[in-house]
């Protein structure tokens, strides 16, 4: 369940990038693909400033109540934010980001009650056309893939 979370927010959280056309690009809803069913991750980016973004974010999953994420990619080149359920704090990461071309890349310490140890997630998110963004995670060694789809 933790890894399950701790991925559908790096696939919905990690998607910002600070080129201001590309910042345009994402501003909206966008939707994880291939969720099972009853599953569903969603987000939606607001511009901040020139060369920020906000994404609020809402993971659902049968049985449990939907976690909420906020995340702040900063100009200046860092990322914070929480992920948390029923108000209570499930996942914290903070770090850095970069643009390279039209993909993202992002490397995060996460804390977490699950993780008393600690994480690493190195993530990369790239904008393949208007509509679509393609992910690679790799969270402590675990790889992950996944696309998202704008939702009109």
């Amino acid at each position: 369940m933790k890894n399950l979370v701790l991925t559908a927010f790096t696939l919905v959280a990690s998607v910002q990038i600070s080129c201001a056309g590309l910042i345009d690009d994402l501003v909206g809803k966008w939707k994880v693909n291939n969720t099972k069913p009853g599953y569903s991750i969603t987000t939606v980016f607001k511009k901040v400033g020139a060369k920020g973004l906000k994404a609020s974010s809402t993971i659902v999953i049968p049985g449990l109540a939907n976690a909420t994420g906020v995340t702040n990619y900063k100009a200046n080149g860092t990322v914070n934010g929480t992920v948390k359920r029923d108000g209570v704090v499930q996942v914290r990461l903070s770090g850095t980001w970069r643009v390279s071309g039209n993909t993202l890349i992002e490397d995060v310490k996460l804390t977490s009650p699950a993780l008393p140890a600690g994480g690493t997630q190195k993530t990369k998110v790239k904008l393949v056309n208007a509509n679509k963004l393609s992910t690679v995670s790799t969270v402590n060694g675990s790889r992950t893939t996944g696309t998202l789809a704008r939702v009109r």
